[in-house]
């Protein structure tokens, strides 16, 4: 597993790609769109050798700001433009930890904000396109305890107010990905500050 020098980065860039659209079969109106890129194609926000800590922002699916950090041999991403200030700047799975670069990330996009239809809320019209409601990021893990290699589907919501993660999926499980997704679904309306993140 490689661990967090600058060529061992994951992240979505200026040059990212969108790489398919699924459209989930259950009818809900969710969909997924994937996007592959670089970190050597981000911008350099703050650098400091001496201690390995670096900062990153990227473009994403339609543009969204993508921060990416290394801290302390571990990795942090949050999303949109209040992303420094949401809770999953400071967030990241227990132990050392990195996303290898390039990366694939899943956006999961949906015509009328979940967060919004679960507060009752009207959306405005440019909502008729689809939107990112939450993201799927695979994440590379040494396991604190047993010194062993793990990886995590982490989900993480995209609510305006609300950017942080909700459930953190074993991703060597059968089905990994499809219970990612599903919890990716009911995120609408999760605490950021009160919900305890899920453990699949």
């Amino acid at each position: 597993m490689k661990h967090f020098a600058i060529a061992g980065l994951l992240a979505l860039s200026a040059g990212a790609t969108t790489d398919a659209q699924m459209v989930d079969g259950n009818g809900n109106g969710v969909s997924s769109a994937y996007t592959t890129t670089s970190i050597a194609d981000c911008a350099v926000v703050e650098a400091q050798p001496e201690t390995g800590d670096f900062v990153w922002r990227c473009d994403g699916y339609g543009g969204m700001p993508v921060w990416v950090a290394e801290r302390h041999l571990r990795m942090y991403v949050s999303y949109g433009e209040m992303g420094l200030d949401a809770l999953a700047w400071n967030q990241t799975p227990n132990g050392f930890n990195g996303i290898t670069d390039p990366f694939t990330i899943e956006w999961r996009l949906a015509e009328y904000d979940m967060a919004h239809a679960a507060m009752g809320q009207d959306y405005p019209e440019e909502y008729d396109t689809p939107r990112p409601f939450a993201t799927v990021l695979r994440w590379n893990v040494t396991n604190p305890e047993t010194n062993e290699a793990e990886q995590y589907l982490v989900v993480t919501n995209l609510a305006e107010g609300a950017i942080c993660h909700t459930a953190h999926v074993n991703a060597y499980q059968a089905n990994a990905n499809i219970i990612a997704r599903e919890s990716s679904n009911q995120t609408a309306g999760f605490d950021c500050e009160l919900d305890e993140i899920w453990m699949r």
